[in-house]
């Protein structure tokens, strides 16, 4: 599922439980990507970061990256794992 830009509409108290609801739609091996602008005139921008942050510390990330001045990173992760039920 690619987010893009998208996630910045999203409140950040909401982020973790949109993500884990997302889950539910991707395939067994499917990946989540989120592109965010985090820099802004050299300087970091809370909210973004945030968000950044949010997502690595409650996700498994596969790859995560920031490209240039630009200050865009994208971060590649897995829903979390839920234990199987008997």
């Amino acid at each position: 599922i690619l987010f893009r830009e998208s996630m910045y509409h999203i409140p950040l108290e909401k982020i973790k439980s949109l993500l884990d609801k997302f889950s539910g739609y991707l395939v067994d091996d499917g990946v989540f990507i989120v592109r965010l602008f985090i820099m802004r005139n050299g300087k970091v921008k809370f909210r973004p970061k945030k968000m950044i942050d949010i997502i690595a510390n409650n996700f498994p990330v596969i790859e995560k990256n920031q490209y240039g001045n630009a200050g865009a990173v994208v971060i590649v992760f897995r829903p979390r794992k839920t234990p199987a039920r008997n």
